[in-house]
């Protein structure tokens, strides 16, 4: 927790980031030792050679970790529960992989997300429209080192319990032979790994690929984040522009109007592009958190006969969808239009505004698979919001309507306004509940 501290300490210091080269140098430093960063003007060969580094890693993965767990996979596959906690350790190594090699033949596309960042940072800004986009930039900074810190450190702590003879996983006969000196991964490997110094060693590999297996399942996450925040600074330089569009002279108000909506194509051009790029990548990470929030519920129910804690699920999906808010920034958008001095503008110069506004009223977002939108009101919906309610009010509903003396009241999200949710509250507090379409706000009507 201190080196964690320190490290974000020391990053807020340093975040100064006033050209393009000083705002993408932490990523490009990421991309670059893994091989996946393309230099303009490289060589052919200087290309082919690029993919040597994330190659051998996943080599070393694969011959390290992933065979050991299979052939383990295969000695316990008539125990669910030892099964289940080998894939959630095993998916992880699974995902680090695919994502390297999503990355791998998507350099090409990356190249041009960044070149296309390029020339937003060399665009003509003003010096407050500038700190919004390296606001965006530092956050893009922040959260990259604090994510790799954090996964570092999480590793670590997680796998340095084997030097006290203490694992985080069942142990069995079947794949550890000699008790006291357990692997870090339940793992089986075509030799005897017990004298020393093999054990050791074995037990620092596995070691390092799990930490060199989180740094390259978060360099995806990373790279998410700043195509979308970068987007996102986009957006709100537009909707500051957008509400000074009526302070400007007849002379260059068609200029700047038209200037602006190129702008509006370009970062409706970036989002999609964004979203061709991620909408598989995303789903497959939606796939893997329901799959292992099922084998943790799983294993919780084993252990302690009950079922384990249904928030997680969401708390994992709010990871891909605090980012995304391109969809309330583009909302944001729409009430820039809307704010402006149009009133004191000549009609025909109003009505161009219009296009903005129709335009804004579909939101920019990301989805999975195409299907999915990626927004924290997916993820918010009344049924939802209807099951914690049941899951949290038991103790205080338990058969039939709560206490007299008790008062429930929330805000007017559109998850509290479903229909389910106020029959629900209706019936648990009968004219005691404050909120949207409440009896006292609704006078008595739905």
């Amino acid at each position: 927790m201190i080196l964690f501290c320190l490290t974000i300490s020391f990053t807020m210091a340093r975040l100064k980031e006033q050209t393009y080269d000083e705002a993408v140098s932490l990523i490009r430093s990421y991309l670059s030792i893994f091989g996946l960063w393309i230099y303009p003007n490289s060589s052919l060969f200087r290309k082919r050679c690029s993919h040597i580094p994330i190659c051998f890693i996943n080599c070393c993965l694969c011959i390290c970790v992933i065979i050991p767990e299979m052939w383990a996979l295969y000695r316990i596959r008539k125990d669910m529960e030892l099964v289940i906690g080998n894939l959630m350790v095993s998916l992880t190594f699974y995902l680090s992989i695919i994502k390297t090699f999503f990355l791998l033949f998507k350099r090409e596309a990356l190249r041009i997300f960044f070149k296309k960042i390029e020339e937003d940072w060399k665009a003509r800004m003003t010096r407050k429209e500038q700190n919004m986009l390296v606001k965006r930039w530092k956050l893009i900074k922040l959260i990259s080192i604090s994510a790799f810190v954090i996964a570092v450190t999480l590793s670590l702590a997680h796998n340095s319990t084997v030097y006290f003879n203490f694992v985080v996983r069942v142990l069995t006969n079947l794949t550890d032979t000699i008790p006291g000196r357990p692997l870090v991964f339940s793992s089986v490997y075509p030799f005897d790994t017990q004298p020393s110094p093999r054990y050791e060693v074995l037990v620092f590999i596995e070691q390092l690929e799990g930490i060199v297996a989180c740094i390259t399942a978060i360099i995806p996450d990373v790279l998410y984040a700043a195509f979308v925040f970068h987007a996102c600074g986009q957006l709100e330089i537009l909707s500051s522009r957008i509400e000074k569009i009526g302070e400007n002279t007849s002379e260059n108000f068609n200029q700047f109007l038209k200037s602006s909506v190129t702008h509006h194509l370009r970062i409706i051009k970036f989002v999609e592009n964004i979203d061709n790029l991620f909408n598989g990548f995303i789903l497959g990470l939606i796939l893997y958190f329901t799959l292992v929030f099922c084998s943790q519920a799983f294993m919780a129910m084993t252990v302690t006969g009950r079922s384990g804690n249904k928030d997680e699920m969401m708390l994992k999906l709010y990871r891909l969808c605090s980012p995304a808010g391109i969809d309330m920034e583009s909302a944001d958008l729409l009430n820039a239009a809307y704010n402006c001095n149009w009133i004191d503008l000549p009609p025909n110069k109003a009505i161009s505004l219009c296009m903005i506004c129709l335009r804004s009223q579909k939101p920019l977002g990301i989805t999975a698979g195409k299907f999915l939108p990626v927004t924290l009101n997916t993820y918010a919906k009344g049924g939802n919001y209807l099951g914690f309610l049941r899951d949290r009010l038991i103790t205080v509903v338990v058969d039939g309507p709560a206490d007299n003396a008790v008062w429930f009241q929330h805000d007017g999200a559109p998850a509290h306004t479903s229909v389910a949710v106020v029959d629900q509250l209706d019936e648990w507090f009968p004219d005691r509940w404050i909120g949207n379409r409440s009896d006292r706000d609704r006078g008595g009507r739905r």
